[in-house]
């Protein structure tokens, strides 16, 4: 009888316990959901001010949109416009109200959806979204116009000219004085106003003279049409490559941009204090101590007198004594002047003012305020000053889901769906990084790049170890001391290490030409949710060979495209998204989003091997090549 009631009482206890466990859960799990509660509820609140719910708008109108984001007791940092899923427009600021107002000409007739998201200064995110619905409008001439304010209804026209041809363009293109160099043959803006076979590009760079800095040498679209040696041409010696030099024979001062700055204490303007200037009343070079640097002293035309040039005979910059210096391309805030020249190298700048940023240009991207419907955000010119982001709505979701045994784990960027993700592998049906049509000789079959598409023989987990070596021929695992103190034959490290890795765009294929490619990589779960890294090189240098029934094949040769990951687990499964965008050939054409990729890379595909990836964008196929290797890659 004793040990029945002893055996209750464990049994009991046992309850008790199991149950007070359970109430702590509970409890742990209530105050969690208290937390979040509290945390959604303090996201900004939104009121739509236009337009109003039912509103329509007529197309080829303009029409002004706003919306007004208010605290929950936290500030608000940011309101965004997105218009049918991609930003149209922000406004920045950390106040208890932000106000977004934008200007918006509908083109097209039919719903469009429109999303204002709000952030706090803690990074809750609230949505509003609302449709309206664009109405035609008449347009007799089809030039844009409506013909309620379209002076001349019947005849082709232009919105500077109300509608009309203006009285100065003669061949009717909408282009007049500088801005059409065939002022008498019609042609597009992209071609100067000339027909594609007669554009002023005398150098065939393909950048219209107009545009082109060196319209007789050709160059590089970065560069303004000039070739990469122009930076070391410098006939003042004043440290200004003279394609950027407002006065290329009189040295000058940065602020001036090349030209006599005279100030108190330098009477000729040249940045040389006068005692130290030994010619105080004629500008020159740091060189020859500030007097005029004749042609007969530098050989090499770089603006360093033989005397003190180290290099007399190969073109090179003042900080090394004449030489070239191999560090001369880093450019830190992206905006292709090197650091070297660069009179604000941490602030993306204008190139022609020599890297500083416009005046009134809050957020640098060469956009005035006033012109910019992203002021706080840098984007590019041709999307008025936003950058390229589409909505994100699993960011939104996820902040909004209660989730309280969410450790760790994945997160797709914003603006990448599931669907996406599961159908993102045009030309690779085997998802094995080979291309099924040019490269891949087992279609179907999830092989490796080095066998060309096949699986590897005597190698079933696909870490390069044969089975017959391999002590661990299941799990992806390491061989050698490279990465690892000793000989693992093929096993894992325990508990399992970390490695830097690397991410190598060495190529891409578009259908048409392109002079640039800009990419852009998110890798995660190692980043967090919005981080984008672009990965430009110093400048562009294609070898662009054209594929018969293809398109155009672009080389990388003197640099490649890479992103460091560092600190990833060998236990977990990198995720890379890549977007790029193209510049077409001539300066005068805007970047064109190429389109994006969504790729899962485990780590037994941490080889170096190259690798291909096929994504859509703007009604065209974007095709790269990459690899992911441990630390760098070869």
């Amino acid at each position: 009888m004793t040990t029945l009631q002893r055996k209750k009482t464990i049994i009991k206890r046992i309850l008790w316990i199991l149950l007070g466990m359970l109430l702590l859960a509970l409890l742990f799990v209530g105050v969690l959901f208290f937390i979040h509660v509290l945390r959604v509820t303090s996201s900004p609140s939104i009121d739509i001010l236009s337009p109003v719910k039912g509103q329509t708008a007529p197309s080829l109108t303009p029409f002004t949109i706003q919306a007004m984001a208010k605290q929950r007791r936290v500030p608000i940092r940011r309101l965004d416009l997105y218009l049918d899923g991609f930003l149209y427009g922000s406004v920045s600021g950390e106040s208890d109200s932000l106000l977004g107002r934008w200007n918006w000409t509908p083109v097209l007739t039919g719903d469009h959806e429109l999303a204002f998201i709000a952030t706090n200064t803690r990074g809750v995110m609230n949505i509003v979204q609302q449709k309206i619905e664009v109405t035609p409008v008449a347009d007799t001439d089809h030039d844009g116009i409506p013909d309620s304010i379209d002076v001349c209804p019947e005849e082709y026209g232009y919105s500077e000219s109300h509608g009309c041809l203006h009285p100065a363009d003669i061949d009717g293109d909408g282009l007049i004085g500088d801005d059409d160099a065939c002022p008498e043959v019609f042609g597009f803006a992209i071609d100067g106003g000339c027909p594609p076979d007669a554009r002023p590009d005398t150098d065939g760079d393909g950048i219209l003279d107009r545009a082109d800095l060196c319209p007789e040498e050709s160059g590089l679209a970065e560069l303004a049409g000039c070739p990469v040696e122009s930076w070391f041409v410098d006939r003042d010696g004043d440290a200004i490559p003279d394609f950027l030099d407002r006065c290329p024979d009189e040295a000058g001062t940065g602020e001036a941009l090349g030209c006599p700055h005279v100030t108190e204490g330098d009477a000729d303007g040249d940045g040389i204090a006068d005692a130290e200037d030994d010619c105080p009343d004629e500008p020159g070079g740091r060189s020859t101590r500030g007097c005029p640097l004749e042609v007969s002293e530098d050989s090499d035309g770089d603006g360093v007198a033989d005397s003190v040039d180290r290099c007399p005979e190969e073109a090179g910059v003042g900080s090394g004594d004449g030489c070239p210096i191999d560090d001369w391309l880093v450019d830190t805030d992206l905006d292709f002047i090197p650091d070297l020249f660069d009179l604000a190298p941490d602030l993306p700048g204008l190139f022609e003012w020599l890297g500083l940023p416009l005046a009134g240009d809050t957020d640098s991207d060469g956009v005035p305020d006033s012109e910019d419907r992203c002021p706080g955000l840098a984007g590019s010119p041709a999307d008025c000053g936003c950058p390229r982001f589409t909505l994100p709505l699993a960011d939104i979701a996820r902040q909004n889901l209660f989730s309280p045994f969410a450790f760790g784990g994945g997160a797709e960027p914003g603006g990448v769906g599931a669907g996406s993700k599961e159908a993102a592998y045009p030309n690779d049906i085997d998802r094995d990084g080979v291309h099924d049509r040019w490269d891949d000789e087992c279609v179907g079959e999830h092989g490796e790049p080095a066998q060309r598409g096949c699986a590897p023989v005597d190698d079933d987990d696909r870490d390069g170890i044969p089975n017959h070596i391999d002590r661990c021929d299941t799990i992806p695992g390491l061989y050698w001391g490279e990465y690892t103190d000793t000989y693992m034959f093929g096993c894992p490290r325990e508990p399992a290490g970390e490695v830097n890795l690397e991410l190598s765009i060495t190529a891409a294929r578009t259908p048409t030409e392109m002079q640039a490619i800009y990419c852009f990589a998110h890798p995660f779960p190692k980043s967090p949710v919005g981080l984008v890294n672009r990965i430009p090189p110093p400048y562009r240098n294609y070898s662009v060979d054209f594929l018969e029934r293809y398109g155009y094949y672009l080389r990388l040769r003197d640099f490649r495209l890479n992103l460091s990951i560092p600190n990833v687990k060998e236990t977990e499964v990198i995720t890379l998204y890549i977007a790029c965008w193209g510049q077409p050939k001539g300066i005068s054409l805007p970047a064109r989003f190429l389109g994006e990729i969504y790729r899962e890379v485990p780590v037994q595909d941490w080889d170096s091997q190259v690798r291909y990836a096929g994504g859509v964008g703007d009604s065209t196929m974007l095709e790269v090549f990459y690899r992911v290797c441990r630390n760098h890659c070869p």
